[in-house]
């Protein structure tokens, strides 16, 4: 179907597909003409928050999942993402000395 770049073959591959389907009925023939030409659309870079982790005294906050990565909704990588915070977060509690804020210096789920 990407490699259709006309109408005609984009209602020859939907035809071979989905023969159930009545294309040139259901698709206007401007609609199979500029979707056979679009270029598509592009990702843009995932964006995440440069401190994942604030200390004041003895005190702190973790930033884990959606709060500390902003991706797209339709890449679906929140969970995965989250999952892998998690996991660093784990890492981190088992190298964890004394206190809370030497437990954050090594808390880093940047590299992920």
């Amino acid at each position: 179907m990407w490699s259709a770049t006309t109408a005609e073959a984009l209602y020859d591959v939907f035809d071979q597909q989905f023969p159930q389907v009545r294309w040139r009925d259901v698709l206007p023939l401007e609609e199979a003409t500029a979707f056979a030409q679009s270029q598509g659309a592009y990702f843009p870079q995932p964006q995440h928050a440069e401190g994942l982790a604030l200390v004041q005294g003895s005190q702190g906050v973790v930033l884990l999942g959606d709060a500390a990565h902003a991706f797209p909704p339709d890449l679906g990588q929140g969970v995965n993402s989250a999952l892998q915070d998690v996991v660093a977060l784990y890492d981190a509690l088992e190298e964890c000395v004394t206190s809370f804020p030497e437990w954050l210096a090594l808390w880093n789920p940047s590299h992920l």
